[in-house]
Formats: C-alpha cells, sequence, structure tokens
C-alpha cells in the first residue's frame, strides 16, 4: 500500500510545480511593473518637490 501512496504523492507534487511556474512569472511582470511605475512617481515628484522649492525661495528672496 504504501508504494502506491508514494506514488500519489510524487505525481501531486510534479502537478503543482508547473502553475507554481507560471504564477511566479506572472508576479514578476507585476512586481516589475509597479516598480517602474513607483521609480517614475519618485522621479517626477522629486523634480516638482525641487521646482516647488526653488519658487519658494525666490519669493522669499522677493
Amino acid at each position: 500500500m504504501q508504494p502506491g501512496f508514494r506514488q500519489v504523492e510524487i505525481t501531486a507534487l510534479q502537478s503543482s510545480e508547473a502553475p507554481m511556474a507560471e504564477s511566479s512569472h506572472v508576479e514578476m511582470n507585476a512586481h516589475q511593473q509597479t516598480y517602474g511605475s513607483f521609480v517614475r512617481l519618485l522621479k517626477y515628484g522629486a523634480a516638482a518637490c525641487f521646482v516647488a522649492a526653488f519658487v519658494v525661495i525666490l519669493l522669499i528672496a522677493n
């Protein structure tokens, strides 16, 4: 009885490996898109802060 049980376990493990590989690929694509959006927001947010700070400095100087 045990050899049959082990065969079922091995088959179950082999069949579950493919969906995990596909889901990790999908998760990596989602991660890359989210990271790209974050970097873009950080870049433009920093530029906006520098412009705002420059305007405030000009207003204070006058």
